[in-house]
């Protein structure tokens, strides 16, 4: 492999982490969740991705941002969940 395929593996690795992870860590605080039990980290986790891509299919690009919207009036959650 050259230098060249290499930074592309890698440009690709981190834009799947700037992608999915890195908003769920920072948005949705997912590293600080106090849920160990059960089925509740895994319910949690396919919440959260659900949200992100629903936002995306909105065509969102902030989701911090509309995440607050969202939390600000519930039934905003309904533009998200109608096609």
């Amino acid at each position: 492999m050259d230098a060249a395929n290499i930074n592309k593996h890698k440009r690709n690795h981190w834009g799947i982490e700037n992608k999915g992870h890195y908003p769920r860590d920072v948005v949705y605080r997912e590293d600080n969740d106090q849920t160990w039990q059960g089925e509740g980290p895994l319910v949690l986790a396919v919440l959260r991705s659900l949200a992100m891509s629903l936002f995306r299919l909105k065509g969102v690009k902030n989701i911090k941002e509309t995440t607050e919207w969202v939390a600000g009036d519930r039934d905003r959650a309904l533009y998200f969940l109608t096609t």
